[in-house]
């Protein structure tokens, strides 16, 4: 099985599942610098649920499951 990549990016982590899949709110961290960015995915689940049918659930070691995409999502 291929090994997890995690990006740092400046200050920002981004992880990535063994198939290449991104962890949303870590994109959205990256991307809007919020120091919340999980409040952003909640709220963009809730306005448009149909984000969410695009992703899958993941467990990085030692986390919670995350939400991730891929690029054909």
């Amino acid at each position: 099985m291929k090994p997890v990549v995690t990006l740092q990016l400046e200050e920002d982590t981004v992880r990535f599942t063994p198939d290449g899949s991104i962890a949303v709110v870590d994109a959205i961290g990256a991307l809007s610098q919020s120091p919340r960015p999980e409040m952003i995915w909640n709220a963009l689940r809730r306005d448009h649920p149909e984000a969410a049918s695009l992703c899958a659930d993941f467990k990085f070691s030692g986390d919670q499951a995350a939400s991730v995409a891929d690029s054909e999502s």
